[in-house]
């Protein structure tokens, strides 16, 4: 795919403005595996110190299942999206699954994205995961899927996330963020 105009949609596209490359599907994918593995594990580290009995394999019913469940949730919750604001949010815009996975979070002006856009790409996230807990099963997951699914046919390579929060998501290249903020 080959990206010809500066503006995309009436927008500066940085593909083409600064000769950056859009991450694709793949590398996408991953950076979002090493981010919930992540997450997931600093969810059960706090887990351990903050509700130390609690345990979500040794309660199958009941009570304490959905205790356990509820505050797994929550820990989930509430890290996920400190994880993603925080880190997206401040430069320079990555992850842990961005740095493995050699990708970058930037806004149009290829600067790192602040902690608004960052906010923005997470409420998507979250609503898929509210919309899962409605009685329309599937609700959830459908957002999900159709919100990362987005990319594949989108020509500047945007998630539904990243148009909500205007933001793309770039190969890495040392330094490309960097000069761009020193010109200003």
């Amino acid at each position: 795919m080959s990206f010809s105009s500066s503006e995309a949609h009436g927008r500066l596209n940085p593909y083409v403005t600064f000769g950056t490359t859009p991450a694709g599907f793949w590398r996408r994918v991953f950076s979002t595996l090493v981010d919930e593995l992540a997450v997931f594990l600093i969810v059960v580290a706090i887990a351990k110190v903050v509700a130390p009995g609690i345990s979500i394999t040794g309660a199958t019913s009941g009570a304490a299942f959905y205790h356990a469940a509820f505050v797994f949730t929550t820990l989930m919750v509430v890290v996920y999206t400190a994880y993603e604001v925080i880190l997206v949010g401040r430069a320079p815009g990555r992850t842990l699954g961005c740095y493995v996975a050699g990708i970058q979070v930037v806004s149009t002006l290829m600067d790192t994205p602040g902690y608004s856009r960052s906010s923005k790409r997470v409420a998507v996230y979250l609503a898929s995961e509210v919309l899962g807990f409605t009685p329309v099963p599937g609700l959830g997951q459908l957002l999900f899927l159709v919100d990362n699914l987005w990319m594949l046919f989108d020509r500047d390579r945007q998630t539904l996330h990243d148009k909500i929060a205007d933001t793309y998501v770039i190969i890495h290249r040392r330094g490309v963020v960097e000069q761009r903020q020193e010109s200003f």
